[in-house]
Order: C-alpha cells, then sequence, then structure tokens
C-alpha cells in the first residue's frame, strides 16, 4: 500500500531549510516522493498519516551502541550472565532504542559475537529493532581493557587471524581496544596503549582488503595518534584528543564518533565505584572539547551512546550543548554524517526519493529546542510504523 505522510515541518536530514507542510510518499518501504503535500498528486487507494502537529525527521542512526548491556548499570556484573540472559536484554533494549527514533545502529562489540544472531532476528522481524551494523567480538591484547566481553589476541598475525574470524561469520565492521578506559576498581589508566601500531595495522590492513571498516576504542595518547596513522577509519571517544591528533585525524579522513551521555548523563549507580567517579570527573573536566578541536579542524563528527539506551536524543543535545553544533548540525550529525560513517548513506540517513523510509516524528521544533528531540511520537522503520507502546 502507498502510504503519504503530512507533516507541520520536514527535517530532511541534509541541512536544508524546514519544508512547512510537507509531504512524503511511501512506497514498497521507500519514500519515492518528497516535497509541499499540496504539490503531491492525487494517490488512489494511499494510508494518509497525519502528522501536521508535528515536526518529521530521518530516523536517528546510533553509531556507537552494544544491545546487550545497560551502561546505567554494572556492566561488568553484567557480562557475567549467560549468552541468552545476554541475548534477551538485547530485545528489550532494542526497542527501546527503536522507540527513542533509532532506526539504525553501529554496534561496537558482543560477548561471544551474540550480535550476529540479533542481527539475523532482526531482519527477520523475530522482534522490532534497529537496523545493526555488527563487529562481533572486540579485539583485546592480553592484559589490556575491554576483557568484560572482549576476545584477546596478541601480535600482528593474530589479530589478523581474529580479524578474519569475526569477518567470517558476518562483521561489518571490526572493533579494538588501544586504551584504557573507565574501571570500577582502580587503577584508572584513560590513555595507557595496550595495542602497538604493528597490530592496529594488522587489523587495518585485513578489514579493508574485505571492504569493512576499523573502529578503534581510543581515548587519547599514544594509543590514538597510533591508531590515527595506521589508517583507522573512527576513533571512538577520544575524550582527550588534542589539536595535533585533531590536525591529523583531517588529513588521514579519520572520523571522531563523540559519546557524552555515558558520562554527563545523571549516574546514580556510579556513586557505589569510587575509581568510575574518579574517571568521570576526569572526561567532565573536558567535555565538548574534542568535539569542538575535531570540528574546527575539518574532522568529521557523528555521536553514539555507548548503550545508554534510549538517550540518542539526549547525545544530540549535548553535541549542541557541549559541542558548540548547531541545531541543525547536531541533527545532521546524527543521520546524513552517521549514515555516511557507517556507510549506508546509500540506503537510508536523509529523506530522499529511492531511500529507505526510516522516519520519526517529535512534538516541537528541534530547531528551536534541540531538546525536542526526546518528545518521540511516531517511528517508522522501511516503511512499517512502530508500536510505541510495547512494555519493552
Amino acid at each position: 500500500m502507498t502510504q503519504i505522510i503530512r507533516a507541520g515541518r520536514v527535517l530532511d536530514g541534509t541541512g536544508a531549510l524546514p519544508l512547512t507542510d510537507g509531504g512524503i510518499v511511501v512506497e514498497g518501504g521507500r519514500i519515492s516522493r518528497i516535497g509541499k503535500f499540496t504539490s503531491l498528486p492525487p494517490t488512489q487507494a494511499a494510508d494518509i498519516i497525519d502528522l501536521r502537529a508535528y515536526t518529521v525527521l530521518p530516523g536517528l542512526i546510533d553509531v556507537h551502541g552494544h544491545l546487550g548491556m545497560d551502561a546505567s548499570g554494572n556492566e561488568d556484573e553484567q557480562m557475567k550472565d549467560s549468552d541468552f540472559d545476554i541475548v534477551f536484554r538485547a530485545v528489550k533494549y532494542a526497542h527501546r532504542c527503536l522507540a527513542s527514533g533509532v532506526t539504525t545502529m553501529r554496534i561496537v562489540g558482543e560477548k561471544h559475537g551474540i550480535d550476529v544472531a540479533y542481527k539475523k532476528a532482526i531482519e527477520a522481524d523475530t522482534f522490532a529493532g534497529p537496523r545493526v551494523l555488527i563487529s562481533g567480538e572486540p579485539l583485546m591484547p592480553t592484559n589490556g581493557y575491554g576483557a568484560k566481553f572482549s576476545r584477546v589476541a596478541d601480535g600482528p598475525e593474530e589479530v589478523r587471524k581474529t580479524v578474519r574470524s569475526n569477518l567470517m561469520v558476518g562483521a561489518d565492521w571490526i572493533k579494538l581496544f588501544v586504551t584504557g578506559g573507565g574501571a570500577y576498581e582502580p587503577p584508572i589508566l584513560p590513555t595507557q596503549q595496550y595495542y602497538t601500531f604493528e597490530e592496529i595495522r594488522a587489523a587495518v590492513d585485513v578489514a579493508h582488503a574485505f571492504g569493512k571498516g576499523v573502529a578503534v576504542h581510543a581515548l587519547g595518547g599514544t594509543g590514538l595518534r597510533d591508531a590515527i596513522e595506521a589508517g583507522v577509519d573512527t576513533i571512538e571517544h577520544g575524550h582527550f584528543l588534542t589539536k595535533e591528533d585533531a590536525v591529523r585525524m583531517a588529513e588521514k579522513g579519520t572520523t571522531l564518533v563523540a559519546t557524552q551521555t555515558i558520562h554527563l548523563y545523571p549516574r546514580p549507580d556510579w556513586q557505589m565505584y569510587p575509581a568510575l567517579l574518579e574517571y568521570q570527573a576526569l572526561v567532565r573536566r573536558v567535555a565538548g572539547q574534542n568535539i569542538r578541536l575535531a570540528r574546527e579542524h575539518g574532522v568529521r563528527v557523528t555521536a553514539g551512546t555507548d548503550a545508554m539506551h534510549g538517550l540518542m536524543p539526549v547525545e544530540v543535545e549535548y553535541l549542541v550543548t557541549y559541542g558548540g553544533l548547531t541545531a541543525m548540525e547536531a541533527i545532521v550529525a546524527a543521520t546524513k554524517t552517521a549514515a555516511e560513517v557507517c556507510g549506508v548513506e546509500q540506503e537510508t540517513g536523509t529523506l530522499e526519493p529511492n531511500k529507505r523510509a526510516d522516519i520519526i516524528a517529535v512534538e516541537g521544533d528541534p530547531l528551536e529546542d534541540i531538546r525536542t528531540l526526546q518528545n518521540v511520537r511516531f517511528v517508522m522503520k522501511a516503511g512499517q510504523v512502530i508500536d510505541l507502546s510495547s512494555p519493552c
């Protein structure tokens, strides 16, 4: 059936000015036409979806997610659960993310590759969730960071073999833990380098040979710099990025994937972990500095929630309040730019003919108040209207 959305205003994700009284024609799960509602040709037997009270946008894209755990709780303890328990959690969080307006996610690692299973389940419509791009098991070296759900690979040859294993089971991306980060117990070593340049380069060589990207957890220091020089595609977090790092990222075409919600959104559970509070304080002191430096030097910036499920609209808000983006720039970063980074820009990220009908509607005008992105009232994924009332 043909669906026609009538919107109060349309932000198409390209950065163009809003289209008032817009109309979007959806056929076969894809956008076939977009323009003024009154200019659309009459269509017999069309299902009219009246969204005149709302602002319509492309579905948001969370570029750094993990559906198998909830970052608002103790991740280490959650990862001790059975794979069955983790998958059941993923079902719950997938719907929560979708209901918040996220129609596509890049998953940057899951324990035992459970993302392979839930990607198939979502594609088969076994349960509702965003379209996912997966990484399988992240790579970490012996005594490195990320032990709760990673696979150990030491030395260039072992790294190459592990990357090939992830690709064999269907990974769309490869994820490496290169530096330290937060921890529930001391020591806190956020910029400690764990993987060498040679090991990072080995992963990049194999992934790129198969046409896949490499995402690297790197907060700063020599590990981040080696990752840039080795040719990785995205730096995840990059909290302690320097001007020199940003300049080199721009030269190499490396993208910054900012993750601010996990540190800036209220996290009462962290009060029980002094080491995490220490780390959080470090990150909060430089909040948004990495984004501002990146943009100042021409680095492409997008964002992800890092398993703060349902809070992608808040992540976009923080691009504005901490990163200095305008509301329009932040929306483009979380839609068009995010799709480009994930390599799916031909399919989604903007509201244009021939693209998937990944469409959300929010109450209010996010260009006037970016916080209205949290008022999601309608979600469509590839032409399917999502039931937002699910108990999940």
